[in-house]
């Protein structure tokens, strides 16, 4: 499942709290990524919505981000190489980060940073609590 170009780059402009971004998601047809922006941020609504809709592979992702080593398997299991790979290098997997540049997936490297600049954001913040994960 890999996206356009595109899309990654709206979903890391989601995250940096751009509503546009979102609205852009909403209004192309890529729901379930802008869910994967608002499950980041920890609304377990939007993660049940991946769950209910049936988006399992994108469920997985945000699971393995918080680092759920059985979504981690399952994305490996449905050959989601290129999201299982972003999900590891996010935990600081440098071999994923490395196969991630070889395969020049240039909008995942920028959205595994987007996604680090957020939890650091977070981390630094007075709710820093909340974004312990994993919740699941």
């Amino acid at each position: 499942m890999v996206f356009p170009k595109q899309v990654i780059i709206k979903l890391g402009e989601q995250l940096d709290g751009d509503a546009a971004a979102f609205n852009w998601l909403m209004a192309n047809g890529y729901q379930a990524v802008a869910m994967v922006g608002n499950a980041l941020d920890n609304n377990d609504s939007a993660f049940e919505w991946l769950m209910k809709n049936k988006e399992l592979t994108l469920a997985a992702f945000v699971s393995a981000i918080w680092g759920d080593v059985k979504a981690q398997a399952y994305l490996m299991k449905q050959k989601e190489f290129v999201l299982a790979a972003t999900a590891n290098a996010i935990n600081r997997d440098k071999q994923a980060l490395a196969w991630l540049h070889r395969f020049k997936m240039e909008e995942y490297i920028l959205l595994h940073e987007k996604i680090l600049q957020k939890f650091k954001r977070e981390a630094g913040s007075d709710a820093a609590f909340i974004y312990k994960g994993p919740f699941r």
